[in-house]
């Protein structure tokens, strides 16, 4: 394991897909180990909405790509945000992608270009802007749906969250 990401004891990177309603074991012990944290979700699930409740006096923001979720699940916290995210990608292009990323200087993990600003094509650089702000503690993906070609994927998700989990604790990593 790199050293940036062994040296951030406190951010965990869940690469999840899963159907209980209860958030899996390991994931539900990190919130209630030392929260509040600071909680980043690509994807809203009703389990993860358990989740946020249990990070008291924590910031859980979640990001999501259906408008059907977006209207149907609510949260009860002052702390916890869900925000509209429109994805760029295709999972048909998944190849095409990972291509891209090897090949394609702006997509290593210290090209010197923050993450907002970067010219990787899965770089999510619409997202709001506390996202690229803020230190995160706990980012998990569970999202977008990737199940049929034309459905977002979740390689940009992934490449986002991990390039948020390689700045550990710096944030200039990311931009404003």
């Amino acid at each position: 394991m790199p050293p940036e990401i062994s040296s951030c004891h406190h951010l965990i990177t869940a690469l999840i897909q899963f159907q209980p309603q209860d958030p899996p074991r390991s994931l539900a012990s990190s919130f209630l180990r030392e929260p509040p944290a600071t909680s980043l979700f690509f994807g809203l699930e009703p389990q993860h909405i358990v989740l946020s409740s249990k990070n008291a006096g924590g910031t859980t923001i979640f990001l999501e790509d259906n408008p059907e979720k977006l209207n149907t699940v609510r949260t009860n916290s002052n702390n916890t945000r869900i925000y509209k995210v429109e994805y760029q990608t295709k999972a048909r292009e998944a190849y095409k992608l990972l291509k891209h990323a090897r090949r394609n200087t702006s997509c290593a993990p210290h090209s010197g270009v923050t993450l907002k600003k970067s010219a990787c094509k899965l770089a999510l650089t619409k997202l709001p802007r506390e996202v690229y702000k803020v230190k995160w503690d706990v980012v998990v993906v569970d999202g977008p749906s990737g199940d049929t070609p034309d459905a977002p994927g979740r390689m940009a998700a992934i490449y986002t969250a991990s390039m948020i989990a390689r700045a550990g604790n710096a944030t200039d990593c990311c931009g404003t």
